[in-house]
């Protein structure tokens, strides 16, 4: 029978780890090769990273979680059989100790919601005004600016030179 290389990975490390001195040797070895990369700066903790490399490590821990999860899900739906079929349904009351909110709860909700979207909306628009005054602002200083170096003798520009 042919061992695949994952195989053959599972049954060598099921061997050293089996012999204690030896899982003993690998651990002092791994925590070396830990220190080595650290002082060379493969190794980083989050503290010691730009935000970018963050960023980035942050997306692929997210990405590999996610392949995780995945894979241990369709391993989970491979092992376990199918679900047996639902008895038929009997009547039984349902008591329920735990109240709902309170319609002063829910109209309280919803008052402020409604506040906070009119607030966002309201700055928003506010934004909006702020930016526009702020080019008209910008447009005015240009024109008097070109009108003060106007007044002063003009700068000479390749095009009025010619004129």
């Amino acid at each position: 029978m042919v061992l695949s290389a994952a195989e053959k990975q599972r049954r060598y490390r099921r061997r050293r780890d089996a012999d204690q001195l030896r899982r003993e040797e690998y651990l002092a070895k791994e925590k070396e090769r830990y220190k080595m990369l650290r002082e060379i700066g493969i190794r980083k903790s989050k503290s010691e990273m730009t935000k970018r490399e963050h960023r980035r490590n942050r997306r692929m821990w997210r990405l590999q979680k996610k392949d995780l999860r995945k894979r241990k899900k369709e391993v989970r739906n491979i092992l376990t059989p199918p679900e047996s079929p639902e008895p038929l349904p009997q009547i039984v009351e349902v008591v329920d100790n735990q109240p709902g909110p309170s319609r002063q709860q829910v109209v309280s909700t919803k008052k402020r919601n409604r506040k906070k979207s009119k607030f966002y909306r309201r700055n928003l628009f506010l934004q909006r005004k702020i930016e526009e005054a702020n080019l008209r602002a910008n447009r005015y200083r240009l024109r008097w600016v070109r009108l003060k170096e106007e007044i002063k003798g003009g700068i000479e520009t390749p095009r009025s030179k010619t004129r």
